[in-house]
């Protein structure tokens, strides 16, 4: 007993240390970013969901609790003498080495794989005033023709629908498979991360994807699909917003359509501001008809009434610095940056 009990206290951190090393790699050579998210990840996107599928409750959230209780537990031996020092730091050590394999080996290191332009061989477009006025003029064209005063009804169905679309997406666009057990799951506290504007996220302790039960109606099948696009490997805010606009195009559901144009139209609006005269762009925008611009200001006010102003800066300044950090040098910015995707990468196509 005591010689495996040694053995493990040996293999552990060794192992740690390998695994830890590869991620650091991993965040200089696109070359093992790529193998990781192609042949190391969808084991993982196959077996963490399955394991979080069991239960409603966020996992990766009990986790971290449990992490940190067991580092207060640590720091308690020691402080109280019960430990030598050597062992406590060791533990601490060990359990802070793996908490961060873990981070990175479960989901992050998505970050650091081939761009999108790369694995599709279509490399971005500068920009170009022309291309970018077509573009607008298609868009509000496509918008208007979208809206809808229907609502999902069906979040199976649509479930069902995006499954499907990403499943004959091909295999050239480095996605994993979806799996029957890929669920959302509503957030714990939803209240809390609708102070801060956040309508979902990507848990990779366990692969978690989390929607906020705070959304509207119209915003649910773009937030679900945006998420679920990150559970598929997609780190990329931008790309994760591209995948999700062609996901919900392609829907048969009208409802779903329309979330995909209304979602991504205040990222549009956000560049048209960037790039148009001024004159030009409140012309552009008195031809998106007064229905489609009433539902973007009913979220805006959704979400305003619920916001904190200092948590929703703390939270987004956090936010934009693990971006940052992680090869996503725009940081928040990122995320409108799916116009450029939009006008320069062909839909996905079978």
């Amino acid at each position: 007993m005591d010689f495996i009990r040694r053995s493990i206290s040996r293999f552990l951190p060794l192992l740690g240390a390998i695994l830890a090393c590869y991620t650091i790699a991993c965040r200089y050579s696109i070359r093992l970013a790529d193998f990781y998210t192609l042949h190391i990840y969808p084991y993982i996107s196959d077996a963490l969901p399955r394991l979080s599928s069991v239960t409603a409750w966020p996992l990766q959230g009990i986790a971290i609790a449990l992490l940190v209780g067991f580092l207060v537990l640590i720091l308690y031996m020691g402080f109280s003498r019960r430990w030598k020092t050597g062992r406590c730091l060791k533990y601490v050590f060990v359990t802070l080495l793996w908490t961060y394999v873990w981070f990175y080996m479960g989901w992050c290191t998505n970050y650091y794989r081939s761009p999108l332009s790369i694995r599709t061989g279509t490399p971005p477009t500068q920009y170009d005033e022309t291309d970018f006025r077509h573009f607008l003029e298609d868009f509000s064209e496509q918008a208007n023709a979208a809206w809808t005063a229907d609502t999902l009804q069906d979040k199976a169905l649509l479930e069902k629908e995006i499954k499907a679309f990403y499943a004959q997406v091909p295999r050239s666009y480095g996605l994993t498979a979806p799996r029957a057990w890929h669920h959302p799951k509503t957030m714990a506290i939803s209240a809390l991360y609708s102070s801060t504007g956040v309508q979902g996220f990507m848990a990779p302790l366990f692969a978690e994807s989390f929607v906020n039960a705070d959304l509207l109606s119209k915003e649910y099948p773009f937030v679900y699909a945006h998420e679920y696009a990150h559970i598929l490997s997609v780190s990329n805010e931008a790309e994760a917003n591209w995948w999700a606009f062609h996901a919900c195009c392609a829907s048969q559901i009208p409802a779903v359509r329309y979330s995909g144009y209304k979602s991504i139209l205040p990222h549009v609006i956000v560049n048209a501001i960037q790039f148009l005269p001024k004159k030009e762009y409140r012309n552009w925008l008195s031809h998106i008809r007064h229905e489609v611009l009433n539902d973007l200001k009913a979220s805006h006010d959704h979400w305003d009434a619920m916001r904190s102003p200092t948590l929703d800066k703390v939270q987004g300044h956090i936010y934009d610095l693990f971006l940052k950090s992680n090869h996503i040098p725009s940081g928040q910015k990122n995320y409108s940056e799916v116009v450029q995707l939009l006008i320069s990468q062909p839909a996905p196509h079978n």
